[in-house]
């Protein structure tokens, strides 16, 4: 009686140990895109202008959507404006994490937007305060 390869397949397959371990793939990936995104905020705020400060907060308080022509304009953004930098989005180090998955592209923006904005937020007052006197 033969077996066929199916069978054999099917007999050796465990499809939820599979799952399980993709699942967690995929949530490391999302936790490591999310720190980069974060990290790459915080480091890249030094080369914005005030005008670039200003607009990535009205954008986090107006929300951005994946399929908006903001989240389009804003990618372009980042993968252009450091176009020297070997974090280079597209190319660079930080390529790896971000596989075509559009999911990982927006985690990658809003959490680079909160690293800008965690910096804008710090030193706001001073550069407000400064006007004033």
């Amino acid at each position: 009686m033969a077996i066929s390869l199916q069978e054999q397949m099917t007999a050796t397959f465990d499809s939820e140990s599979l799952v399980q371990r993709l699942r967690e793939d995929k949530k490391t990936i999302a936790e490591q895109v999310q720190e980069q995104g974060f990290n790459f905020g915080v480091k890249s705020a030094s080369s914005l202008s005030y005008q670039e400060f200003h607009r990535i907060a009205n954008l986090n308080v107006a929300g951005i959507n994946i399929d908006s022509d903001a989240f389009a304009e804003l990618w372009d953004f980042l993968d252009h404006h450091h176009y020297q930098n070997p974090n280079r989005l597209e190319s660079g180090e930080l390529s790896h994490l971000l596989p075509d998955d559009e999911q990982n592209k927006l985690t990658f923006v809003k959490s680079w937007m909160a690293g800008v904005l965690s910096v804008w937020h710090e030193i706001k007052n001073k550069v407000d305060s400064e006007d004033e006197e």
